[in-house]
């Protein structure tokens, strides 16, 4: 399969992952994810953390605010881990 038909069905697959529950926050670890946001309309909110540094308590209370605004629960999960599994 060419690599343009590929990206075509993994587009089409995420939107179809997204329309099973759009009104469902989400929470991304880094700001780079916005690109999914725009993309796919999705209810991104961002926090600014880098894998190799530990979470300042401003951060954590950063954190707190984001989910208890959206109340973003475990279930935002699967979205993301399947958008990180193709690199997206």
């Amino acid at each position: 399969m060419k690599l343009e038909q590929e990206l075509v069905d993994l587009d089409r697959q995420v939107y179809e992952i997204v329309a099973l529950d759009s009104d469902r926050a989400l929470l991304a670890s880094h700001p780079v994810y916005q690109y999914l946001k725009r993309r796919y309309g999705l209810k991104l909110e961002s926090v600014m953390w880098e894998p190799d540094e530990a979470a300042s308590e401003a951060g954590w209370l950063e954190l707190n605010g984001i989910h208890l605004k959206n109340k973003i629960t475990k279930k935002t999960i699967p979205l993301i881990n399947y958008c990180n599994k193709y690199d997206l």
